[in-house]
């Protein structure tokens, strides 16, 4: 015969709550980004997967995506708006945005005429807003011209 013996709970052990100190993020600025389907030759990447849209949109930030912007890349438009992202039908809308986030170097079709866009000499945070806008060098290499990416 097998005997069962119930289990043996020391007296000397307590369960009792313990405090715990959570990271609370200070308030900051809310971003608005904006991200455009890539319109270079055979580029199917795109600037944000979805899981990095949600983590955007979770820490408070707007992302606007293009409608389709994702369709290289195998997202749906869905994937993005279930993620907290705007959906977008109008490229004019996107490029407003002051932070655009793309995968492939600006080009012709990207640039718009009497807008600020990213200019990828400065830094983030760096305190200098862009007085020109991006353009690559191969494109514009004359210093006195104020389009140019050199300058």
């Amino acid at each position: 015969m097998s005997q069962h013996q119930k289990p043996y709970i020391s007296t000397s052990f307590s369960y009792e709550t313990l405090e715990e100190t959570l990271d609370v993020k200070p308030k900051s600025s809310v971003l608005r980004i904006g991200v455009p389907k890539e319109t270079a030759f055979q580029e199917n990447r795109i600037g944000l997967t979805p899981d990095a849209v949600g983590v955007l949109v979770s820490n408070g930030h707007e992302v606007l995506i293009e409608h389709n912007a994702g369709e290289a890349a195998h997202y749906g438009d869905r994937d993005y708006s279930e993620a907290g992202a705007r959906i977008i039908y109008e490229k004019a809308e996107v490029y407003k945005c002051p932070t655009l986030v793309k995968s492939a170097p600006v080009v012709e079709d990207d640039l718009q005429a009497d807008e600020d866009t990213v200019d990828t000499r400065n830094p983030p945070g760096g305190g200098r807003r862009p007085e020109h806008r991006y353009d690559s060098p191969a494109r514009s290499a004359d210093p006195s011209s104020p389009r140019c990416a050199l300058g």
